[in-house]
């Protein structure tokens, strides 16, 4: 992600494989699909905001509305009391920063080599296909010491591969 004069681009490179060989009494019929995405200053959407702090102390509201639990070490006054299983929700810890972003399409290739029975025929083809680049939360943790600066990397496992964001923010002067 780079931001300059509040306008978000990314660098995307996105390559999925998915091959399988099964050899035959004819011959070694396969199946092998390579799909790649890449493209650099693609516009995002982006978002960038600090753990929201909650004020010391009981709350001063009659009740708190269903789906809220008070934060670890707040209580409420005496005589007031929250509904069971009713909570106020929290969002991070103090000093938490959260980079949310949202990509749009960006043009792929699907490269399939075959080769199929009967006749062990081979074929070869390529063609133009869309990735749609998700988004993505990110919860990291600004440095204390150099709190305008934001750098990490975070993978993400599934699907039998895997998501790299990488990320280096760093807030320009007003």
């Amino acid at each position: 992600l780079d931001v300059v004069d509040n306008n978000a681009t990314a660098s995307v490179h996105w390559t999925m494989r998915d091959f399988t060989d099964v050899p035959t009494k004819d011959c070694a019929t396969y199946v092998h699909h390579t799909f790649t995405a890449d493209a650099t200053k693609l516009p995002v959407n982006l978002q960038i905001f600090d753990s929201p702090t909650i004020p010391a102390g009981a709350p001063t509201m009659p009740g708190l509305p269903p789906g809220f639990d008070l934060p670890p070490g707040l209580s409420l006054p005496p005589g007031m009391a929250l509904p069971p299983g009713i909570s106020v929700p929290t969002l991070g810890q103090p000093g938490d920063m959260f980079i949310i972003f949202s990509g749009q399409a960006v043009a792929a290739n699907h490269h399939s080599d075959l080769r199929t029975l009967p006749g062990c025929r081979t074929v070869v083809n390529d063609e133009r296909q869309q990735y749609d680049m998700t988004g993505a939360m990110i919860q990291t943790t600004a440095d204390p010491n150099d709190p305008d600066h934001l750098a990490g990397q975070k993978t993400d496992q599934g699907n039998g591969g895997q998501i790299v964001l990488t990320w280096d923010l760093r807030r320009g002067g007003d």
